[in-house]
């Protein structure tokens, strides 16, 4: 009887099944503490360097595909920085990292922008690339397969130093095969000498025109041909470099007009 007492009476401290439940109690508040502190200390996810996106008022939607270039507003311009590595838009070639900013549009539209940069490529292409390679224009976008590149640029083939001037330049791709081109008369003369040329590209029904400009007044027809009709298309501006060397656009007097 006085063990049992012992055991069950007044001190319930001495009870072997109580001391366990207090231990238990005990462990799953520290627990529950060091998760809380861990959590609160649990450095943050590392950026995706791949893909960035950030809209830009009055633009569009400002795409980095491998998150290593610089896209800012300066005014009421957008200027376009890319290093010394591979940045293009050409499937033969698996490279779809090339800078843009883009806004959709449907049915009828008219695109128009000043392009300005010093387009000077120079001999040494970017590491992995045989030609070194500067470009800015419009683009008319619906993805990877389809889309119209307009376009001021400038080639240099290292080996023979043979210097090619795009201005203007339109490639069309439809399900991934190339259409079109269209250049200067001349490739082997500077076609603009201006530090700037505007571009534009108009659709009226399935036609979709562009024009280029040497002031933004006088206009001049670069090429028609059918292609996006009624389809919703994405519309905005693009760089291209495939030299060793930094290269910056600026796009100024951008005017989306839907018709």
């Amino acid at each position: 009887m006085e063990m049992f007492e012992s055991r069950a009476g007044s001190g319930s401290e001495s009870s072997p099944h109580r001391d366990v439940q207090d231990q238990r109690m005990k462990l799953k508040a520290f627990l529950i503490i060091a998760t809380t502190l861990l959590a609160l200390h649990k450095p943050a996810p590392a950026a995706d360097k791949s893909s960035t996106t950030n809209a830009i008022p009055g633009w569009g939607i400002a795409i980095d595909p491998d998150g290593d270039c610089k896209i800012e507003k300066t005014g009421d311009a957008v200027k376009v920085t890319m290093p010394g590595k591979l940045h293009d838009l050409f499937p033969p070639n698996s490279l779809m990292n090339a800078p843009r900013v883009l806004q959709p549009v449907k049915g009828d539209f008219t695109v128009q922008v000043k392009i300005g940069a010093d387009f000077n490529p120079g001999t040494t292409p970017a590491p992995g690339f045989n030609r070194a390679f500067h470009s800015g224009g419009v683009l008319i976008w619906q993805d990877e397969l389809n889309y119209v590149r307009f376009e001021r640029g400038e080639l240099v083939w290292p080996n023979n130093r043979n210097h090619i001037y795009f201005a203007p330049s339109l490639q069309l791709r439809r399900a991934g095969t190339y259409i079109e081109e269209a250049g200067p008369p001349s490739r082997r003369q500077p076609v603009f000498t201006e530090p700037a040329t505007w571009f534009k590209v108009q659709r009226k029904g399935s036609t979709l025109a562009t024009w280029y400009s040497r002031d933004g007044k006088d206009w001049q027809l670069a090429r028609e041909f059918e292609a996006f009709a009624g389809e919703e298309v994405q519309v905005g501006v693009y760089a291209v470099n495939t030299a060793a060397k930094e290269f910056t656009v600026t796009f100024d007097e951008l005017k989306v007009t839907k018709e």
